[in-house]
């Protein structure tokens, strides 16, 4: 069961065209807890909580450019709404119609299943512990006519045959499925008069069970007839591990439980500034729900996430494919019934003496989805805030996963029992997007895409979220909020 559900996993995050969203509705938040360290590492220590737990939380989404489900054909529509009226009908998809002017398609998938987390404030510093597991998919950079063979293959190939194309936008194609444990150390470095400074790091350790990466920095190809491509130059460089064995049947896939993981390393660096709204000052306490919440007028943060790398060793395909005249091929005989068969032909296309193969390296990296995220949270009542935020993706290098830059405002509303948050965001720099987020006591669930839920429009993405954590729970003692000691010596506030 275990070894189904890895290979399940790996294969849709490998294969599926669409990033998971960053959880847009939960950001800023003073109860964020163990969970605000994926935003900046810093905020778990200007938390309303001392300690949080979270037991178990989930977070998907995906986006594409391009293609879409129309609204009428929808099967998401289809188990929402089972009776459709009144509801406008798409006359086409898409125009392939190139002329030699292709529009550069993106495609980002993700996904992030939360695990065991614990943290702690101790005075001016705070600790985290945590477990994940993380898939993630980017597709940049790729030409109309690309896109067009990986949705519909050669069907109709009337609108793109003879006439070549050469693409000398780069191309990238990256793919993993990890497991994170993290470690996060945040401490208020300096509280001068009324501002606070606060420094956090986040140290990961990363193993893979599967990824791959493509790079292609130009091609130039030819479509003679729906059997015939001609590859007149390119150069690409590619590397693939896999948890299964390539020379096993593609209709009996299975997991290898010799495969060794991939292993790396990733961090997360950030700080936040403070203006409070009365005299900053050291406190004394004897038990931590003695620590007391220091309301702020505003706070500036700025975080680097997801630097980091993996490092396959163990069923590694890599290498590079550079050709500088034509190569043919005859896609009538390009079928294959096992991995290593397409990786074997593709290969003697490329390199017809076989001493000059490059698809047999032993190592290569694929870099995690690095970016720059940046927020303004301004407090207007003690239970309504607005927040303005950013995510700036950062290609670190050609063998990255891309991740999507998003732009938003927030406003949220947070108490003790309840918290609800509106997120307006601009995804990609191109799309405006309404979500809706909720927490009641220990539950939180939201989405960055509310419009999808109501199955009325075309789908180009989907996402949605939900955690379930041991902070608000009364009835088991287990309310960890700073400032609140009410309860007997026997409640948790060591």
């Amino acid at each position: 069961m275990r070894n189904s559900f890895i290979t399940l996993l790996l294969l849709v995050c490998c294969f599926f065209n669409g990033y998971s969203q960053d959880m847009l509705g939960t950001w800023g938040s003073n109860y964020g807890g163990v969970s605000s360290a994926i935003q900046n590492p810093a905020f778990i220590a200007n938390s309303k909580l001392y300690a949080d737990i979270n037991l178990v939380g989930f977070a998907f989404g995906y986006n594409y450019n391009d293609s879409y489900l129309e609204e009428p054909n929808s099967y998401v529509y289809d188990g929402l709404h089972l009776h459709k009226t009144h509801l406008p009908v798409q006359s086409s998809i898409t125009n392939y119609s190139m002329a030699n002017r292709p529009d550069f398609d993106r495609a980002f998938m993700g996904g992030r299943e939360l695990g065991p987390a614990f943290m702690i404030n101790v005075g001016r510093n705070a600790f985290a512990l945590s477990f994940s597991l993380r898939e993630a998919v980017s597709f940049t950079g790729i030409p109309d006519v690309v896109a067009k063979f990986t949705k519909q293959g050669f069907a109709d190939s009337s609108m793109i045959a003879n006439a070549p194309y050469n693409v000398n936008q780069p191309m990238r194609v990256a793919g993993l499925a990890w497991t994170e444990t993290s470690l996060t150390w945040a401490r208020v470095l300096k509280s001068d008069d009324q501002n606070v400074i606060t420094l956090g790091a986040t140290v990961k350790y990363l193993a893979a069970f599967g990824g791959g990466y493509a790079s292609i920095d130009n091609i130039n190809f030819t479509i003679q007839n729906r059997d015939q491509l001609t590859i007149n130059n390119s150069n690409v460089s590619t590397g693939l591990s896999l948890p299964y064995r390539y020379n096993n049947s593609l209709s009996r896939v299975a997991y290898d439980p010799n495969y060794k993981w991939g292993k790396g390393f990733g961090t997360d660096i950030g700080f936040t500034i403070q203006h409070n709204t009365g005299q900053h000052y050291t406190q004394r306490f004897s038990r931590l729900c003695e620590q007391e919440f220091e309301q702020y007028e505003y706070r500036y943060s700025v975080s680097l996430l997801d630097l980091g790398w993996v490092a396959f060793k163990d069923n590694v395909i890599s290498g590079t494919l550079v050709n500088t005249s034509p190569i043919n091929f005859d896609l009538r005989n390009f079928v294959f019934t096992t991995t290593q068969d397409a990786i074997d032909s593709l290969n003697l296309h490329y390199h017809p003496n076989p001493k000059d193969s490059s698809l047999l390296k032993q190592k290569f990296t694929i870099v995690t989805p690095t970016a720059l995220s940046f927020q303004y949270d301004k407090r207007y009542t003690d239970h309504i805030y607005v927040t303005a935020a950013g995510v700036i993706g950062i290609p670190v290098s050609k063998n990255a996963i891309r991740r999507p830059s998003e732009l938003a405002i927030i406003p949220r509303y947070e108490s003790d029992i309840f918290e609800v948050s509106l997120p307006l965001s601009l995804y990609d720099f191109a799309k405006p997007r309404v979500g809706l987020s909720a927490r009641i006591f220990f539950l939180t669930m939201g989405t960055d895409r509310l419009i999808s839920l109501s199955g009325k429009h075309d789908y180009y993405g989907y996402d949605f979220y939900a955690s379930i954590r041991l902070n608000f729970l009364k009835l088991f003692r287990m309310n960890y909020i700073k400032g609140d000691c009410r309860e007997s010596a026997s409640h948790p506030c060591f």
